[in-house]
């Protein structure tokens, strides 16, 4: 049986209830309660904007490079000691003691992958417009995901994720198909 699902499935609006997306799909059962955390459907209204506005494949593509981004700081404690992260950790209930990668806490700093998305796909704009890959635009990247993405984060080292994503351009990516086995 095939069902068609989107990136951009991650939250339950109606339900106020956290769905995830790929390895983090929630069964029904352990699906979790959002309301104690509008920063998501803040995060996930501009999820969908950013869809209206630069394209579904575009925005899955640069969603993915945040997502591997933001999956490769989470090994600092500077992501969980993000003060919007940090106040969704306790509105969610995540203790410290919790293995990382689990839904609640991807959930936790999904704000922060949509933002870094955001960014990523005005840069390819800028970049697009440009013609060239201009030192600004790195410059004020930079400044915006200390800013704006993890607080006090400075990307720096030729394996930093986000500056992986700014030497490369988005991935081309297939249909968003997702086979689910029969119950």
């Amino acid at each position: 049986m095939s069902v068609f699902a989107t990136h951009d499935d991650l939250v339950c609006v109606r339900h106020q209830r956290w769905l995830g997306c790929g390895p983090l799909k929630c069964i029904a059962s352990e699906q979790f309660a959002l309301t104690a955390c509008p920063g998501l459907f803040v995060a996930h209204r501009l999820h969908q904007t950013l869809i209206r506005r630069w394209g579904r494949q575009v925005v899955r593509a640069r969603f993915y490079d945040a997502v591997d981004a933001l999956s490769r700081w989470r090994q600092w404690n500077i992501v969980t000691s993000d003060p919007g992260v940090a106040h969704r950790r306790a509105a969610l209930s995540i203790d410290d003691n919790e293995p990382p990668y689990t839904p609640k806490d991807f959930a936790s700093w999904y704000p922060n992958i949509v933002a870094l998305t955001e960014l990523f796909v005005w840069q390819d704009d800028a970049i697009k417009r440009t013609g060239l890959r201009d030192r600004n635009v790195l410059e004020n990247g930079l400044q915006y995901v200390s800013h704006h993405v993890v607080q006090g984060l400075r990307p720096s080292g030729v394996w930093d994720p986000y500056l992986c994503a700014r030497r490369t351009p988005p991935a081309v990516m297939p249909n968003e198909v997702e086979v689910l086995a029969p119950d």
